[in-house]
């Protein structure tokens, strides 16, 4: 299923795609066991964790080197600055989809047992493995090379969640991800996609990326703000069609439409599903697997193209 999906989606989509299968393993040995992480170490949960870990990075790479690079010449070693390319879109993507990477494995070794420092160190050196593993096979391939900047942003996800878990043993600062359709990936369909599943991943116009603060954490004990409700930053482009020029002109139903890119900036509320006061442990698994996505909200919007501009809800 893994290489089937991505040898639909284009390069920078592997992380993303690899990671959603990822939980998925992980809410199933979740529900195999009673959800519930264990008190002390459980030999058989520690198994099944290094078994459900090893298993997806075994098949992502097998796979992903059989369909993706194994046709590609190999020319050597190569590096590849793609650091100001999509406004930077990508990289927030890398960065999103390491910080729950980690967030997920750090959960399924604590769910075996593990002491929090433990389970940090495994979940720090799969993760790192897991995600910097693609960029040494790009730098192998002839159509890409080793992107120190998509490394950065690796980097900075996992550490997000591994130095707030480590210092506050809890997490103040969280990423999130919302998506809503854009007009833009018909006039450019082989990259920014022609389906919705496609779309969803290819078209940075219509992905949003959020910062989360938890105001309930953050404020005053007094001022009673539930640990639930977040302040939340969110970044995303429009209008950007092709990875390294703003500038885009295209013939499209007789007519040559032109495109400018620009960005885009948000500022809402939201709700941490983690947070939640749910007893039942399925539930609090369930909610805890879903919190990468951002609850719409109402939504103010900022951009140098149009000013100000509110959403009652935004997705």
């Amino acid at each position: 299923m893994i290489s089937l999906l991505n040898l639909v989606f284009r390069q920078h989509n592997k992380y993303a795609t690899s990671t959603l299968v990822f939980f998925a393993l992980i809410a199933q040995v979740q529900a195999q066991n009673f959800f519930e992480p264990a008190d002390s170490i459980n030999k058989n949960r520690v198994i099944a964790a290094h078994a459900t870990a090893g298993t997806l990075y075994s098949a992502s790479m097998i796979g992903l080197y059989q369909i993706w690079y194994k046709n590609q010449e190999a020319l050597g070693f190569q590096f590849f600055d793609d650091s100001r390319d999509w406004l930077q879109m990508d990289k927030f993507g890398h960065t999103y989809s390491a910080y729950w990477l980690q967030n997920r494995t750090f959960a399924l070794y604590r769910w075996s047992g593990m002491s929090q420092k433990k389970a940090l160190l495994w979940s720090s050196g799969f993760s790192v493995l897991y995600m910097n593993t693609f960029e040494i096979m790009d730098g192998f391939s002839q159509d890409y090379g080793f992107s120190v900047a998509d490394v950065a942003a690796n980097t900075l996800g996992i550490g997000l969640f591994t130095a707030q878990q480590a210092l506050w043993n809890d997490q103040y600062l969280s990423l999130k991800f919302s998506y809503s359709h854009s007009p833009y990936a018909q006039y450019r369909p082989n990259t920014l996609g022609s389906t919705t599943p496609e779309r969803l991943l290819k078209d940075y116009n219509g992905q949003t990326y959020w910062f989360n603060l938890n105001l309930g954490k953050l404020s005053p004990e007094n001022w009673k703000i539930p640990d639930w409700l977040c302040l939340s930053f969110g970044y995303s482009i429009s209008e950007k069609l092709k990875s390294d020029n703003p500038f885009y002109t295209v013939e499209f139903n007789n007519q040559m439409l032109e495109f400018n890119a620009y960005r885009r900036y948000f500022f809402s509320l939201d709700i941490d599903l983690s947070k939640l006061p749910v007893k039942k442990p399925w539930l609090k698994s369930l909610l805890a697997n879903v919190n990468m996505i951002k609850i719409p909200l109402p939504t103010l919007e900022l951009n140098s193209r149009n000013g100000a501009k509110f959403y009652g809800v935004y997705f």
